[in-house]
């Protein structure tokens, strides 16, 4: 359902896999890594494949009704497909999560993760569309770093005012269908807070890499 009404210009076109369906006997972690050799097949066919993203489906309202909610849900989602990373980077026991330079990965692919949960209203560019409603779900995104290369989309920058480049073109897209979404003012930024961002545009994110003590 996001995939069929997002603004994202290619996402309608976009190769997508998905999580195991979800067992309510099971928690979070556990339904987390009945998915992981289906991750791993993702990586490593993906750019061969022309893949584009993998989504994971987390059910239940107490897992995205308040951003705070939904930070702590990406971090636990995260970290559960993190440790079974064959790569053994451990990426998210870096103690530099929230600054410049970290990238969340797995098998060595570096990934764009973007999050989609229920206290995202339709102003917001991280709206589910109505998708897993009777569930009450969540979704995390894994988008490899290769899929943007095979979509030409070219390196990021700053907003600007023309349409030249097909990020700008998505930019300007969601802002018109009233779904502006914060735009670092440098390609050099840090990719951790961008992953959960706050209900308003440029406003503080949660630090959902921080476990609760």
């Amino acid at each position: 359902v996001v995939q069929s009404n997002t603004y994202c210009l290619f996402a309608k076109k976009a190769v997508v896999w998905g999580s195991n369906d979800w067992q309510t006997d099971l928690t979070l972690e556990e339904n987390v890594k009945r998915s992981v050799p289906a991750i791993l097949k993702f990586f490593m066919t993906g750019y061969s494949a022309r893949l584009d993203g993998f989504v994971i489906e987390v059910q239940g309202k107490e897992y995205s009704d308040t951003v705070e909610h939904m930070g702590e849900t990406t971090r636990r989602v995260l970290t559960a497909v993190s440790v079974e990373d064959p790569a053994g980077n451990a990426v998210m026991d870096n103690p530099n999560i929230e600054r410049r330079g970290w990238r969340y990965s797995f098998n060595d692919e570096n990934i764009f993760v973007t999050t989609f949960g229920l206290c995202y209203p339709d102003t917001h560019g991280r709206y589910a569309h109505g998708a897993g409603k009777e569930t009450d779900s969540c979704f995390v995104l894994f988008q490899p770093e290769f899929s943007f290369g095979l979509h030409g989309l070219g390196p990021d920058h700053p907003w600007d005012d023309t349409k030249k480049t097909i990020r700008q073109k998505i930019r300007y897209n969601f802002r018109d269908h009233g779904q502006l979404y914060y735009v670092p003012p440098t390609r050099y930024y840090a990719m951790a807070p961008m992953i959960v961002p706050s209900l308003e545009v440029g406003g503080k994110p949660p630090s959902w890499w921080v476990k609760p003590e």
